[in-house]
């Protein structure tokens, strides 16, 4: 991937987030497993830092570097659109850098 090149994917509703600055798309109903999601929900809330992307149900969470979003786009979905930008540019992800947690 050649530096300059800003790679960029939609998330839900309007809004649309640099790959740079993603850190995590966590499937839903993996957060909603366990106390410590819940918290971590309730805290990002609490912040400011929770942004819901559409209405509907939420199928994943996208955590980026500034603030959390709320997506009704599956974490699968999330995850190809992440991958297909960057191997049209004729680049890689990572290894393990966007991950489905399930």
């Amino acid at each position: 991937m050649q530096r300059g090149k800003h790679l960029f994917v939609h998330i839900g509703g309007d809004i649309v987030i640099a790959l740079s600055d993603l850190v995590a798309i966590i499937d839903a109903e993996s957060m909603e497993k366990g106390s410590l999601n819940a918290q971590a929900i309730r805290l990002w809330n609490e912040k400011g830092l929770l942004h819901k992307t559409a209405d509907g149900p939420v199928n994943a969470w996208v955590v980026t570097t500034h603030r959390v979003y709320a997506s009704p786009i599956s974490a699968a979905t999330l995850r190809k659109r992440a991958e297909n930008f960057v191997k049209a540019l004729g680049g890689e992800l990572p290894e393990g850098s966007v991950e489905q947690l399930n």
